[in-house]
């Protein structure tokens, strides 16, 4: 620990120097400002790293009953699923693997200790505000697992005085309520969410004619006390029920799961200079098998000091320290795993902002309990040709530490190194107005050290190499009143260890999305196209194109009905073999707010 803090007084003094004199900008909407890429507030226009925003709107329009589906028509994510509702999902973020991408809720790490792979599937979207995600490492600022990119998920926090309820329904016997209030009372904001989602779902795997069924009951509450001063924010989120599911002999089975989120965050002005901010935070992640004794539980506790100093209106020095502790429990086909493990980090950050000039400097240094772990860092450099071009240069070095089942369960190896991704992106962005942009950025992404198992003695070791690689191109307008979006992605993700392409990754995708409100009538339409895929055992996954029409009628401030039909091409795909997926489904449903 000696060691680290001399390492960082040093880095410290050195990225100090380069203070130079106007980054932060006059900003009127609080609302607009970006915290993922940089772990502070910022504008839009002063972000250096690839990013895609989806708004409260854009959630509520895209017809989405659960994470995946929503970000589905993001550009640069694929997603795997193992069946319907509640079943395991998998996210890859331009090409990288599942694991190595890392999902917050409300700031938190939510990826679990077992595997590595945050539980998308039961975060209901009635819950979700607004998402940001990250299309670049950013091991530098959260640690572990961001290696492909980041994917930060902002809870409802409604500061009025309000109460709202909503009701969907629609195929596969599904059912959704929403309940929702908040009050505002001077310098006090509190908030309550509940929301209960039930399905009968569809066969998940495809020799089957059981359905498997999903629950799910969520509630998430929030405090916040400013006195003017100091700012102290209270939250919870908490996820809990049942996912049916097809064992490897097609027998109907189901497990119980229990997902928690909190946190308790302090933000206290030293002084003009110097903002602290304390954070306790605490994610559990539980699953319990209902036809056996299987189980797997962990629990993550951690407490992050942070420190940013405005040394101008051009400067911004954030540093660091994360203290976490890590228990999992677990016990699978006999198997006992039983770990307790503690890590320390401290990081920092730089942002620069002169003239046509933008500069993020940031490092972490990394010390966890029984591994050999790798310091990391970002360095990303943009310049404004004018008001509407900018050029930006994307250098980084991320991790992903092994999980508990990599060290400690079957194959398990307790001198597994840390995976290691080198990445390099160039990009411009053109931006004529609010309503247009066009970006096009080329990626590559190497990643060493990859863990795989050696089929001679059936353990794991650091035996794979990866190269990812490809093009990225977003545009958006404004064209005769409709919101139009369209997104492509090129790419080679290989396994050059043994020249194969990485499994469940296509070689190109496409997404589109239009937009437009006809008086109380708005209309929304997203569509993806995804190219062939290989899957284990080498079966080849065919392209497919799905889409999703939404409409909403707003009767007044107060009342709203809207219908979705996904998948309206009624398109047969498969997204992992051997496990079937949604057909053509409708739904309906009401959202109330009555006057107070």
């Amino acid at each position: 620990m000696i060691k680290l803090l001399k390492r960082t007084t040093l880095s410290v003094l050195c990225v100090s120097i380069f203070t130079v004199p106007s980054f932060s900008e006059s900003i009127d909407d609080l609302e607009n400002l970006i915290v993922t890429a940089t772990k502070t507030s910022v504008t839009k226009d002063n972000i250096t790293a690839p990013m895609t925003i989806l708004s409260s709107e854009d959630i509520a329009l895209s017809g989405a009953n659960n994470l995946a589906e929503l970000l589905r028509f993001v550009g640069g994510i694929d997603i795997s699923v193992n069946g319907g509702p509640g079943q395991l999902t998998s996210l890859f973020v331009q090409g990288s693997n599942s694991n190595h991408v890392l999902v917050l809720l409300d700031g938190v790490a939510i990826n679990d200790s077992a595997t590595g792979i945050a539980a998308i599937q039961n975060i209901n979207p009635d819950l979700i505000d607004k998402i940001e995600i990250v299309k670049a490492p950013r091991t530098s600022l959260y640690g572990s697992h961001a290696i492909g990119g980041v994917i930060n998920i902002f809870t409802k926090k409604d500061k009025g005085n309000n109460v709202q309820t909503s009701l969907t329904t629609g195929s596969d016997n599904m059912k959704n309520i929403n309940l929702m209030a908040s009050r505002n009372n001077e310098n006090i904001t509190t908030g309550l969410q509940w929301s209960h989602y039930q399905t009968d779902g569809f066969p998940a795997k495809v020799n089957s004619t059981i359905d498997n069924g999903y629950d799910n009951n969520s509630l998430h509450g929030y405090f916040q006390i400013n006195d003017g001063q100091r700012v102290i924010k209270t939250s919870i989120w908490s996820s809990s029920g049942t996912t049916e599911y097809m064992d490897f002999f097609l027998s109907p089975v189901s497990q119980d799961f229990d997902n928690i989120v909190s946190a308790i965050n302090i933000k206290n002005p030293i002084n003009d200079l110097w903002l602290s901010s304390l954070s306790l935070n605490l994610s559990k992640d539980k699953i319990d098998q209902n036809n056996s004794a299987d189980f797997n539980h962990s629990k993550k506790l951690s407490l992050e000091w942070q420190n940013n100093f405005q040394w101008n209106p051009s400067n911004e020095l954030i540093i660091g320290y994360v203290h976490e502790k890590e228990e999992f429990d677990a016990s699978n086909y006999g198997l006992v795993v039983n770990t307790d493990l503690s890590s320390d980090a401290i990081y920092l950050e730089n942002l620069m902002l002169l003239d046509k000039h933008q500069l993020l400097i940031a490092m972490r240094l990394n010390n966890k309990e029984a591994i050999e772990d790798e310091d990391t860092w970002n360095l990303e450099y943009g310049y404004k040709v004018n008001t509407k071009i900018k050029f930006i240069i994307n250098l980084g070095k991320a991790i992903r530490n092994p999980s508990n089942f990599d060290l400690y369960g079957f194959g398990g190896n307790q001198t597994l190194l840390p995976e290691v991704s080198n990445n390099k992106s160039i990009g411009v962005q053109y931006t004529p107005n609010e309503l247009g942009s066009i970006g096009l950025r080329f990626f590559e992404n190497s990643i060493d050290e990859l863990i795989a198992f050696n089929y001679s003695d059936y353990k794991l070791y650091n035996i794979e190499e990866a190269l990812i690689k490809g093009l990225d191109f977003e545009f958006s307008t404004l064209i005769m009143n409709w919101e139009f979006n369209f997104n492509a992605i090129i790419q080679e993700a290989d396994n050059i260890t043994n020249h194969s392409r990485l499994l469940r990754r296509p070689k190109s995708s496409i997404g589109m999305g239009l937009r437009r409100s006809f008086g109380k009538l708005d209309l929304n339409i997203n569509m993806s196209k995804n190219s062939s895929r290989i899957d284990f055992g080498g079966v080849k996954l065919n392209q497919y194109l799905i889409g999703n029409i939404v409409m909403r009628y707003r009767m007044n401030n107060r009342l709203s009905f809207k219908a979705a039909l996904n998948n309206f091409t009624d398109e047969e795909y498969t997204l992992a073999n051997g496990y079937q997926t949604a057909k053509r489904k409708a739904f309906i449903g009401f959202t109330y707010r009555p006057s107070l």
